[in-house]
């Protein structure tokens, strides 16, 4: 490979940065809206954690578990270790339970809505970092048909998280 080629699946590896980089864009929400909080009345802390929750349980659940079902197995068979990407889930899990904690959320407790967005914030950050920084330039490496097969996966994924069957309903 010479200096101005890139890996096979640089292209196919974008696609999820492009990603990564929307959902950095929501996670900044996160850390601005904890910063705004003190001047905000009981009533709009609620509407703002309450549009919060609706990304997190929303388009965030739908990204989690898309990795979850699709790239995360992919990764561990080419990792060759079937707990390669244990840590990630790890990460999207303690998402999920400061979505909980969030939901139910004392709006009066601006301290504590401060933690629990500051904690959202961080975690997905450093988890959209993981992926970059970690996995992306291995994935870059595997063959585009492979990377675009897991990532039509992810997009079936999050089809089905936005369009439940009605037995889901």
């Amino acid at each position: 490979m010479t200096i101005t080629e890139r890996p096979p699946a640089s292209a196919q590896a974008d696609a999820i940065r492009l990603e990564h980089e929307r959902l950095r864009d929501h996670a900044e929400e996160i850390r601005v809206a904890a910063l705004e909080l003190p001047v905000l009345a009981p009533e709009d802390r609620r509407v703002l954690v309450d549009r919060i929750v609706s990304f997190l349980g929303g388009p965030f659940a739908a990204y989690a578990e898309s990795e979850r079902r699709a790239l995360y197995p992919y990764l561990d068979r080419m990792l060759d270790d079937p707990h390669a990407s244990d840590g990630m889930r790890y990460d999207l899990e303690a998402v999920r339970q400061l979505t909980d904690r969030l939901r139910e959320a004392d709006v009066r407790n601006t301290p504590g809505l401060q933690e629990l967005l500051y904690g959202t914030h961080a975690l997905i950050s450093l988890h959209l970092r993981k992926e970059d920084d970690l996995y992306l330039p291995r994935l870059e490496h595997e063959r585009p048909e492979q990377l675009e097969h897991v990532l039509r996966a992810m997009r079936e994924v999050r089809f089905e998280h936005d369009h439940p069957s009605r037995g889901d309903l």
